[in-house]
């Protein structure tokens, strides 16, 4: 387990990253949360997840998951990067995943346990996965289908 220290303005927060299931699909390669300015609300706990999800994001690419490829699945992943482009700042994103995620993804279980599933299944995930990657490689990705080819 790695700990990461969340400070902002809301106070600190230490969350525990990794696990058995996170790291036998991210090889231990994680991000830090660190550099957001989040306290100890649900959108310090998104950062966390996005950030993991961002840290096994090209790995779980490589496995070529068929759902990634389905029409269904693309044209949900593009509407909401279309809506996400606007956003400039991994706080904002954590923030907006926050609200949206409690109801597209639900709040029940271990979330990091299950970040490897839920990436393969939940193209809000992997939306804002993305958006996470190009807020923090400052570069815009192609296209989810060029993306996953």
């Amino acid at each position: 387990m790695v700990a990461s220290t969340l400070t902002g303005e809301r106070g600190r927060r230490t969350v525990l990253r990794g696990s058995p299931a996170r790291l036998a699909v991210g090889r231990g390669r994680s991000r830090t949360a660190a550099r957001t300015g989040l306290g100890a609300g649900p959108a310090a706990g998104s950062a966390a997840t996005l950030a993991d999800g961002a840290a096994i994001f090209w790995e779980v690419r490589a496995t070529r998951p068929a759902v990634w490829r389905l029409r269904s699945f693309r044209r949900w992943v593009e509407g909401i990067r279309t809506h996400l482009e606007p956003v400039v700042s991994h706080d904002v994103l954590a923030e907006s995943f926050a609200r949206e995620a409690a109801f597209q993804i639900g709040t029940g279980g271990d979330p990091i346990a299950t970040i490897g599933d839920r990436l393969l299944t939940s193209p809000l995930l992997a939306a804002y996965v993305v958006r996470w990657i190009e807020l923090e490689e400052d570069i815009l990705l192609d296209p989810w289908r060029r993306l996953v080819g």
